[in-house]
C-alpha cells in the first residue's frame, strides 16, 4: 500500500510475470504514468491504487482480476478506451469515475455488479458496449452506475435497458438496431460474413450509423438509402433486378 504514492515523475512501471498483489493507493497520484499494463499473473488491485493517474493512455486489465475495487482507476481521464476482461464480474464503487476521454467502455455478458457512480462522469458521445447484459433479476446497478450522458449499447429487457429508461442523457442503442445496421453492410454491400456478425465492418462506421438511428437523424429507410447511394454499392454496377432483391432481403 501507498508504495509509489504520488510519485508525480513516474512514467514507467514494468510489472513482473510473478506479481499477484497490488496494494491499496500503490500508484495513486502518479501523474506522469503513461500505460497501465498489469499481466495476466494479477489477482488483486486495491482500493484507488491508479487514481489520478491522469496521463495514462493505455490500460490492459489482468484477466486474472475478477473484482474491479472501488476507485481503482478515478480521474484516469486521458484513457481513450477501458475493456473489461472475461474473468471480472464485479465493478466497485467509482471504479472509472471521471475516466472521461474513454470514448469506448467494453463490459461483457458476465458483470453482474457495477458499483455507485462506476462509470461517471464518461462523455456524452462514448459508447458503453454491453452487448449480451443480462436482466435487471440478474444484474445489480449503482446509483448512475453507468453515468449520466453518453450511450448504451445492450439487448431490450437488460438491466442495462432499464438503466437508459430512468436516465434521460443515457441514448439506448438496442441490439435490434445494431443487427440491422449490419445486415445493410453484409446484404446490401456484400460484405464477406454472416448477416449478424461484425466481420469486416469497421465498428466506428457501425456506431455512427447506430447513432444515427437513436438520435433520429437517420430513419431505417434513410440508412438503408444511404447505402444504397453509397459509392461501393455504385461501384458493383448492380442490375435493378438485383437491387429489389437485396432490398427485399
Amino acid at each position: 500500500s501507498d508504495a509509489f504514492y504520488g510519485c508525480t515523475s513516474l512514467a514507467y512501471a514494468d510489472f513482473s510475470t510473478s506479481l499477484t498483489d497490488i496494494g491499496q493507493r500503490a500508484f495513486e497520484g502518479c501523474t506522469a504514468l503513461k500505460e497501465i499494463v498489469l499481466p495476466d499473473s494479477v489477482k488483486n488491485v486495491g482500493n484507488e491504487a491508479f487514481k489520478e493517474c491522469s496521463a495514462a493512455t493505455k490500460l490492459k486489465l489482468s484477466s486474472g482480476m475478477t473484482v474491479v475495487n472501488n476507485y481503482t482507476f478515478k480521474g484516469c481521464r486521458s484513457l481513450p478506451e477501458i475493456a473489461i476482461p472475461a474473468s471480472i464480474t464485479q465493478i466497485g464503487r467509482e471504479a472509472f469515475y471521471d475516466c472521461s476521454a474513454a470514448s469506448m467502455i467494453r463490459l461483457h455478458k458476465d458483470v453482474v455488479s457495477v458499483g455507485d457512480y462506476a462509470f461517471y462522469g464518461r462523455n456524452s458521445n462514448s459508447v458503453i458496449r454491453w452487448d449480451e447484459c443480462q436482466g435487471p433479476d440478474v444484474v445489480y446497478l449503482g446509483k448512475d452506475a453507468l453515468g449520466a450522458y453518453g450511450y448504451l449499447l445492450a439487448p431490450i429487457n437488460s438491466a442495462a435497458y432499464v438503466y437508459a429508461t430512468t436516465h434521460s442523457g443515457i441514448k439506448f442503442i438496442s441490439t435490434q438496431v445494431k443487427l440491422f445496421v449490419l445486415r445493410c453492410y453484409h446484404i446490401i454491400l456484400k460484405r464477406p460474413g454472416a448477416v449478424d456478425s461484425e466481420d469486416n465492418v469497421d465498428e466506428a462506421g457501425m456506431l455512427s450509423w447506430c447513432k444515427g438511428v437513436v438520435d433520429g437523424s437517420q430513419s431505417g429507410a434513410s440508412l438503408v438509402s444511404n447505402f444504397m447511394n453509397s459509392q461501393e454499392f455504385q461501384k458493383q454496377e448492380n442490375s435493378n433486378e438485383e437491387k429489389v432483391k437485396r432490398l427485399y432481403d
